[in-house]
């Protein structure tokens, strides 16, 4: 379930923070922070592992998602 909404490029989508990570091996990954946004029919996904509580982006993601513009 969406642990809340984010807006990149001007879309709003939902976020999802996975504090176990991915757990489809042996062992889970890190935690993971997403957000997954649909325009036109086309769903992004932008994702990262984050620290343990950490459910946002760093400055420098947040920077980087800012340039990000849809068609």
């Amino acid at each position: 379930a969406p642990s809340g909404k984010m807006t990149i490029g001007g879309l709003t989508g939902n976020k999802y923070y996975l504090p176990d990570g991915y757990c489809d091996g042996p062992t889970c990954t890190a935690p993971v922070l997403a957000v997954s946004i649909v325009k036109n029919g086309v769903k992004y996904v932008f994702s990262t592992f984050v620290g343990k509580g950490d459910d946002s982006f760093t400055d420098l993601e947040d920077q980087i998602l800012s340039t990000f513009k849809f068609n």
